[in-house]
């Protein structure tokens, strides 16, 4: 080959893939939001004015939404901004949904015989109507003390010392940039309540670090069991800090199953309650943690 030839070389693949990435990312974005504002503004024929404001709130919130998301989840997780952009995607999916299915409904409103821009209009208040009320009823519910579920659960060979036992099962708590101090103190007052044998916290206790969430945490330490109070990670104490929540878990008197057992003893019987790493911890880099059957039913045999 002369030195003056000219060799074409194909980017490598990694080397697209950020590319790819942001325009997938550009696209789904666009799509989110964009149906919403064309469906509540655009389509319904809104007199000028309105259109333009409508097409300001859509366009500032398009704007905003990322810059949020990568402040209240990246680095520096401001707990502000996540607040925000979480609250924004919800209203955005929601206000999505409904008017795919509003556009939808035009079908038989135009069969009906419902003339733009009446049937625009009507399209566009129902999904914003709709819309709202999910939106209130939805924060209602996640602000709400869960309900409780009974389950009678029959476990072969359990000693007669244990039958009757009652076990508490506590999960995804999901402290997060929304202080739910209160609903954690509330929701405790209704575990404690139940008058538990064993309360089981199986994880997803939290976004974020053990000293942004401590306050919300704080009413687990007032949990009341009579034989054990046993937690397990989730995936999310991956996301943050999980060797600092199990640490912090054990100082609010639970026992954290990291890959171990231990056994509760009433009447002459005896249960071995084991636990296990959140399955998505051998990928987290967190030195180890993965989930360890074996390691957790060790020396059970001997329990027995």
């Amino acid at each position: 080959m002369a030195a003056g030839d000219a060799v074409q070389v194909r980017p490598a693949r990694g080397a697209l893939r950020p590319l790819v990435s942001g325009a997938t990312l550009v696209a789904l974005l666009a799509l989110l939001f964009g149906l919403p504002w064309w469906t509540l503004t655009v389509a319904a024929r809104w007199p000028a004015p309105v259109v333009a404001a409508g097409t300001s709130v859509f366009v500032v919130a398009l704007v905003a939404f990322p810059v949020l998301m990568y402040l209240g989840h990246g680095r520096r997780r401001l707990d502000a901004a996540a607040r925000a952009g979480d609250t924004l995607l919800g209203l955005v999916w929601i206000l999505f949904v409904w008017a795919l299915l509003g556009n939808v409904a035009r079908l038989p409103l135009a069969a009906a015989g419902v003339a733009d821009p009446v049937r625009s209009r009507a399209v566009a208040v129902g999904a914003a109507v709709v819309s709202v009320v999910l939106a209130v009823w939805g924060y209602s519910e996640a602000m709400r003390v869960p309900r409780v579920r009974r389950v009678d659960v029959t476990v072969d060979r359990l000693g007669a010392g244990l039958d009757g036992v009652r076990v508490v099962l506590l999960t995804d708590t999901h402290y997060g940039p929304i202080d739910r101090a209160r609903w954690s103190a509330r929701t405790i007052e209704v575990v404690n309540g139940l008058a538990a044998d064993i309360v089981c916290h199986t994880g997803d206790i939290a976004d974020g670090t053990v000293d942004q969430r401590r306050a919300q945490a704080a009413p687990l330490g007032a949990v009341r069991a009579r034989l054990a109070r046993v937690y397990v990670t989730g995936n999310h104490e991956y996301y943050g800090e999980a060797e600092g929540w199990i640490e912090h878990m054990r100082t609010l008197g639970w026992e954290p199953l990291h890959n171990r057992h231990l056994v509760v003893e009433r009447g002459g019987a005896r249960l071995v309650v084991a636990g296990v790493d959140d399955v998505t911890a051998a990928s987290s880099g967190v030195a180890g943690h993965r989930a360890d059957h074996a390691a957790a039913l060790a020396g059970t045999l001997r329990a027995r």
